[in-house]
């Protein structure tokens, strides 16, 4: 809602030329669908000229006419951004294209990432001035390898939940069960209702995604779920423990092992503290550890999430947005928690660090067996990542089921529009009323 009220800021002044900065990043695909067709829209009446910078490239391939392809503050390629997309001349263009997810692949079980992951991470630059991810500074080898299979080098094995079930690995203890789960806010007399009689249910080591628009309630049902707020109404039971209506006291032998990691890793890291500081706090918590116990554990949670340990004492504004992200999952896991809530986790990262991310949770879910329930509006990343969907509308979830099932076949109309939604990567598919006579261009 306020990358809406800026877009509307900016069209105010009936401007000549808008340089639209990631301006549909935090949106949902419906949402960010309208915000690009009102773009053609105003070009077409006005003539007005847009640079859009961004990187989504489904989003450029359905909303410009040109393409420029940047890497460490130089151009490595430009076109027409069909020519570009389709035939690309450079390495670096190949392997931002194939470290996109494909909302149209069936999921498929990435292998571990591979030595150079680690090594790319710790190379992005992370200086307050620059922000650059990790791409900017590593080698297009190390880019190539965290981008994980793509439309042109497919993973040769795909794996559904349905198939994992089968082999018994997914048939574990029942975590979480939710029961007609209701959260309000405001007024008694005329409450909003954020979260409405919604009910699911999580597996030891299982995935579950929980896509939907902005206000549909993703994000308050995480917070509930970690107890960060109270349920209003329902059943939640953690272990087949009621922790719904437990006090803070009751709840404390509970709170190592449900974590959360937010959406946004500015605001939930305080830049007064240095970042080792930050995840120092549950350790702390949970007082089972000395002081150099506790220092130790950091420096090896720093280094298993990519990073390097010795930068214990650096503060959030000397990180890159994947590097304070990992730094974020580093905290969630210092508790050794058994569920985490993954709010948006990838959402304002480009597609290679997303990728090295995605990968980095479920190399950690595997070593650790982990459960997550991965909230995003990304729908491509939510298939890659889960084996069970939740789609939410109104606070309600109008439709769940195993991961490809409900991708390939949905029954609900919502969710066939959030699907027809999102945007795919060729100029081809374009929607008619995003072609101009203006020359609008894109860089990535």
């Amino acid at each position: 809602m306020r990358q809406r009220a800026l877009i509307a800021m900016a069209l105010s002044c009936e401007p000549r030329l808008l340089i639209a900065d990631e301006s549909t990043t935090a949106l949902d695909v419906t949402v960010q669908a309208q915000i690009l067709a009102l773009l053609a829209e105003l070009r077409a009446e006005t003539g007005m000229g847009l640079l859009l910078v961004t990187h989504d490239l489904g989003v450029a391939a359905s909303s410009v006419d040109d393409l420029l392809v940047m890497r460490a503050g130089r151009a490595v390629e430009r076109g027409p951004v069909d020519a570009v997309l389709s035939a690309q001349r450079e390495p670096y263009t190949r392997a931002l294209l194939a470290a996109v997810p494909r909302v149209e692949q069936a999921r498929v079980d990435r292998a571990p990432a591979p030595a150079s992951a680690p090594a790319a991470s710790r190379s992005e630059a992370g200086t307050a001035a620059e922000q650059a991810p990790a791409t900017a500074t590593s080698d297009v080898a190390d880019v190539a390898d965290v981008a994980g299979p793509g439309p042109a080098d497919p993973a040769p094995a795909a794996a559904t939940a349905a198939g994992r079930r089968a082999s018994g690995a997914a048939e574990t203890e029942l975590l979480l069960e939710v029961d007609g789960l209701r959260r309000e806010f405001g007024k008694r007399r005329a409450p909003t209702v954020a979260v409405d009689d919604v009910s699911l249910t999580l597996r030891a080591g299982e995935t579950l995604g929980v896509v939907g628009e902005s206000c549909s309630g993703k994000t308050t049902l995480g917070r509930m779920i970690v107890r960060l707020l109270e349920p209003s109404g329902g059943s939640l039971r953690y272990r087949g423990r009621e922790i719904g209506r437990l006090r803070e006291r009751e709840l404390s032998p509970f709170r190592s092992e449900l974590q959360m990691v937010f959406q946004d890793p500015v605001a939930s890291l305080n830049p007064r503290r240095s970042i080792g500081e930050s995840i120092v706090d549950p350790l702390r918590a949970a007082g089972k550890l000395t002081g150099p116990e506790i220092v130790a554990r950091v420096r090896e949670l720093l280094e298993r999430v990519g990073l390097d340990p010795d930068w214990y004492h650096r503060y959030p504004h000397e990180f890159s947005g994947g590097q304070r992200q990992r730094v974020g999952i580093a905290r969630a896991l210092a508790p050794e928690p058994r569920l985490i809530v993954c709010d948006e986790p990838v959402s304002a990262l480009d597609v290679t660090t997303q990728a090295q991310i995605v990968r980095l949770l479920g190399d950690l879910q595997r070593e650790l067996g982990l459960a997550l329930i991965f909230i995003a509006h990304d729908l491509a990343v939510v298939r890659q990542v889960s084996d069970r969907v939740a789609v939410m509308r109104g606070g309600r979830i109008v439709e769940e089921g195993e991961t490809d099932a409900v991708y390939d076949a949905p029954r609900h109309p919502y969710t066939r529009s959030l699907l027809a939604a999102v945007p795919l990567l060729t100029g081809a598919e374009r929607p008619a009323e995003a072609v101009s006579t203006e020359r609008v261009e894109a860089v990535v």
